[in-house]
């Protein structure tokens, strides 16, 4: 994990701690898994926050439990 993934994982769990579900490095890059509802609240913290300053949405993946 580098340093700036370190900070940003530090900043999730100080402001989203119970939001934060997993954190993974995954081929090099940041792998975070969320409350489904607070994706958009922790993408808003991402972009808004001066220590994480992200600016690119990746991906959102999701899984169906059709059996539930």
């Amino acid at each position: 994990m580098t340093a700036e993934d370190a900070t940003t994982t530090q900043v999730l769990r100080a402001a989203r701690g119970a939001d934060l579900l997993d954190v993974a490095d995954f081929r090099g890059d940041l792998a975070l898994t969320v409350r489904r509802e607070a994706w958009a609240r922790t993408a808003t913290l991402l972009r808004d926050d001066p220590s994480c300053r992200f600016r690119l949405f990746l991906d959102l993946c999701a899984v169906d439990h059709l059996d539930r």
